[in-house]
């Protein structure tokens, strides 16, 4: 079959009528430009300004209080719920989730604080003043000057805390005889008495690391002469066995420093009379420096033992033995031990 040739000219023509009917380039780009519309930016979110809030903790005098624990209740278990105030006696929360602070302050030789306030997107400061406890311990007291506090315990806050088994009296009900009492109005102080199944305890501080050179200072008294109390100093203990310098106290007139190590047994090493009086109190110190450990009573030496053979660091512990049928009571307060530089001198003050 073959196409004529005016037939072909036809279908030429047409499809040049069809492509010149159209717009012409310029004519797209013209349309195509009056058409358009810029998408505009998207406008920025702004971020909320963060709660922020310093707390600063305070004496009496505006003086910065160091070591205080502040907690923000609203921040529940957090890590960073609790916090220690440093020398310059603050600690700081820089976003925080809302406008509600809920704060408890507790600081030694201090009665415990709260705070409740409405804070501010932004810093915010809140200055929360302490009141000293007459009958409390201030870090700055507790140990002579050039020491250094390891420990401070006066149980004026309601508990004894790293004594783990004085702890299961106060809280469980142990009867183990152990008890927090009131001495006199104000004044918490920790006892051991007669109770049912109670014949021998012996608690360790277990919040301290082992120490070397160290002083330990208490207050203690005792009613009835049946029994006696152990000051277990620079105890410690491996598998093999344990090792302490012991200070005895209690019956009639016995006042004893003792060595004992598991190596090499138990044995007196400074023993004295001493006159105890019943429902008196005494001021103990004992402490260890390069070999020589000291026995003080109401500022007065006792004993003096230089060991051949120093014993590894240890902790302290109280150990009292009160037997079936016992009415005695023993009593502590006031337990401090601080590190030295140089054989202590006594912070006997006398009452």
């Amino acid at each position: 079959m073959h196409f004529r040739p005016f037939g072909l000219f036809i279908v030429v023509l047409m499809l040049a009528g069809l492509l010149g009917c159209g717009p012409s380039p310029e004519a797209v780009s013209t349309m195509t430009a009056e058409a358009w519309t810029p998408t505009p930016p998207p406008t920025a979110t702004p971020t909320p300004i963060p709660y922020g809030l310093t707390v600063k903790v305070v004496d009496a005098e505006g003086n910065p209080i160091a070591g205080a624990d502040v907690t923000l209740a609203e921040l529940g278990e957090d890590d960073m719920a609790v916090q220690s105030t440093g020398q310059e006696g603050q600690v700081d929360w820089p976003d925080l989730p809302g406008e509600a602070a809920s704060l408890s302050i507790l600081a030694q030789g201090y009665f415990a604080a709260e705070a409740a306030e409405t804070i501010e997107r932004g810093p915010n400061e809140v200055t929360v003043t302490l009141e000293a406890d007459p009958f409390g311990l201030l870090p700055s007291a507790a140990c002579a000057p050039g020491e250094t506090p390891l420990m401070i315990e006066d149980f004026q806050d309601g508990t004894a805390q790293h004594w783990d088994d004085i702890t299961a009296a106060l809280e469980f009900n142990a009867p183990n005889g152990w008890a927090l009492v009131e001495d006199e109005p104000g004044n918490t102080v920790l006892t051991a008495s007669q109770s049912a199944g109670f014949a021998t305890s012996s608690y360790y501080y277990e919040g301290m690391q082992p120490f070397e050179n160290a002083v330990w200072r208490l207050r203690t008294k005792f009613s009835g002469k049946d029994n006696d109390a152990f000051l277990n100093w620079r105890h410690g203990w491996n598998d093999n066995g344990d090792w302490r310098y012991i200070v005895q106290y209690g019956g009639p007139v016995m006042l004893d420093l003792s060595r004992l190590h598991y190596e090499v047994g138990h044995f007196s090493v400074g023993r004295t009379q001493f006159g105890f009086r019943e429902d008196q109190w005494y001021f103990f110190e004992i402490g260890t420096f390069e070999g020589e450990t000291q026995l003080w009573v109401d500022g007065q030496m006792k004993a003096a033992y230089t060991d051949p053979q120093l014993m590894d660091p240890g902790t302290i512990g109280l150990e009292v033995h009160l037997f079936d049928g016992s009415n005695s009571v023993y009593t502590f307060d006031d337990i401090v031990v601080c590190g030295i530089e140089a054989p202590f001198e006594t912070m006997y003050v006398s009452e």
